[in-house]
Parts: C-alpha cells; sequence; structure tokens
C-alpha cells in the first residue's frame, strides 16, 4: 500500500460538508464533499471500488476552505499505474474535470509519510461579517451581512471579549447540542479580529480569525455569533468570561449561532515537512 496527498479548496455552496453520509442521504449524485472525491478518483483512475479518502476534519454544510488536506491509500497495482508525476498530473485534471464546481484539487502527490488528520497541528478559521446599510448582493455566498452603521460596531469591546476565548476551556455554551463529543474542552490558540473600511459607502469587513488544536461542533459559529451581540451592543464583553467558566451553562444560555457560509476554513498547520497551508503559499 502507498498514500496519495490532495489539497483542495471547497465552496460550501451546496453540499452537506466534507464527511460522507449513508447512501441513502447521499442519494444517487452525491452531496458531501467526500462522496464527490472518493467517486471522482475512482472514476477517473478507472478502478472498480471506491478508493475510502481521509479528510482533515469536519466542515459543517455551507462552510467554505481555503485549504482542505486529504489523503487516500492505494493500492501497489494502482500506484504502479498512476504513481509517476505526468500520470499523477494527467489524474488530478481528471478529477477536476468530474467534481462539481464546489470543488478542485489543487495539489495531488505521492506521499506515504502524511496523514490528514494524525499530522495536523491546528487549524484557523476566518468568520466574516460585512456591516453596511445596502444589501451586500456581491458576497451573500462568502460574509453575513448586518444591515448596520460601521460606526455602530462597539470595536474596543468586540476586540476585549475575542482575548478571552484564548487558552484551555470547557466550551460546553459554544458546542450545537446534537455533538456527539465526548469532551467539550478545546484549547484555542489564538483569537483575533481584523477590520477593513472598504470605502465608497461599501461598509466595513469584519474578520473573526480562531486558531485551535480542533473545534466542537458548530463551536466558531457560536463564537462569532456571541461576538456579533458584543459588537453590535447587544452584550458584554464578560459574557465570554461568564460561558466559559460555568460547566453548567448549555448552548441555550449562549449568543445565535451564525449561518455557515460566513465561516471558511483558511489555514492547516502541518508537522514538518508539510508546515503550514494557506492560499498564496507556494504550494498553491
Amino acid at each position: 500500500m502507498s498514500r496519495l496527498r490532495f489539497y483542495l479548496e471547497l465552496c460550501g455552496r451546496g453540499l452537506w460538508g466534507w464527511q460522507r453520509q449513508s447512501d441513502s442521504q447521499e442519494g444517487p449524485e452525491g452531496r458531501t464533499a467526500q462522496f464527490h472525491l472518493e467517486r471522482a478518483l475512482a472514476t477517473v483512475s478507472q478502478w472498480p471500488s471506491r478508493i475510502p479518502v481521509q479528510g482533515s476534519g469536519r466542515l459543517d454544510a455551507g462552510v467554505h476552505a481555503e485549504v482542505y488536506a486529504v489523503h487516500a491509500d492505494v493500492s501497489a497495482a494502482w500506484l504502479e499505474r498512476w504513481g509517476d508525476g505526468q500520470k499523477l498530473e494527467k489524474l488530478r485534471h481528471g478529477i477536476n474535470g468530474v467534481l462539481p464546481e464546489q470543488m478542485a484539487v489543487w495539489n495531488l502527490a505521492v506521499d506515504p509519510h502524511f496523514h490528514a488528520l494524525d499530522s495536523l497541528v491546528s487549524k484557523t478559521y476566518r468568520y466574516e461579517i460585512l456591516l453596511r446599510r445596502t444589501k451586500a448582493v456581491l458576497d451573500l455566498d462568502h460574509a453575513y451581512w448586518v444591515p448596520m452603521d460601521p460606526q455602530d460596531w462597539k470595536r474596543d469591546q468586540a476586540q476585549e471579549a475575542m482575548s478571552h476565548f484564548v487558552g484551555l476551556h470547557d466550551f460546553k455554551a459554544f458546542c450545537a447540542a446534537s455533538s456527539s463529543a465526548r469532551s467539550t474542552q478545546r484549547e484555542v490558540l489564538e483569537s483575533t479580529m481584523r477590520i477593513q473600511d472598504l470605502g465608497r459607502g461599501l461598509g466595513h469587513k469584519v474578520d473573526l480569525f480562531f486558531k485551535g488544536r480542533g473545534f466542537l461542533k458548530q463551536m466558531v459559529r457560536n463564537m462569532a455569533g456571541l461576538i456579533f451581540e458584543i459588537g453590535s451592543g447587544l452584550k458584554s464583553p464578560n459574557e465570554v468570561k461568564r460561558l466559559l467558566s460555568n460547566p453548567h451553562l448549555t448552548r441555550q444560555d449562549a449568543g445565535v449561532c451564525l449561518p455557515a457560509h460566513g465561516l471558511t476554513l483558511v489555514e492547516l498547520e502541518y508537522l514538518e515537512p508539510w508546515g503550514i497551508l494557506r492560499r498564496g503559499d507556494k504550494l498553491f
């Protein structure tokens, strides 16, 4: 056996997230990114059976990924047929021709030591909020539009609240009620906010970045929801500390869960020799 390494870009629109569902849930054409990639890999390589692939973690339905890593174990016979550089590049183009328009493989290589999940050190998500009075037509697929004057955004309070997420905490109040996680303790390594004035009446873009070793189901969207409420002046920055310090509080006690389309996985950090993967790196 040997191993293939894929780097992908995903648009969450129309996809039911990454993880493959049952055949009855997928339907004849498939709905998840894993289903589409497995089918494309077997179809283009003319392999008689499904080739399972392992992704770098869960992605909820509708969430985007500027970079997403995958590995697949293949047999010696498969590798003999497709393993050289020119054939792999031909295979990559063929896979992209079969995948739906929301998915693309940027890089495909033989890499026997890579594991999409076990080699992962951290991941970084960005939640994008657009503040402007006029409807944000061109940003509706990847940003959460808020019809408010950017000057009303409580920048200092939101920034203070973001800092409270950093560290090892019990994120029970930020975890979806449907989660099956055994523990709700997670460590957030970085939590920052960046605001950009788009000029000419186009409003302000608020980017919320969360870096961690792993996240609970809908955790980032729930954290972003609380920051949205704090930035809107509806809650105090101390609400973050209250929710993280009381293990008896649950999802019902926390803020809103923002829509999936505003969330994007923007960076994966791996052990050496793979390092940091993000849009703009030489790998792309």
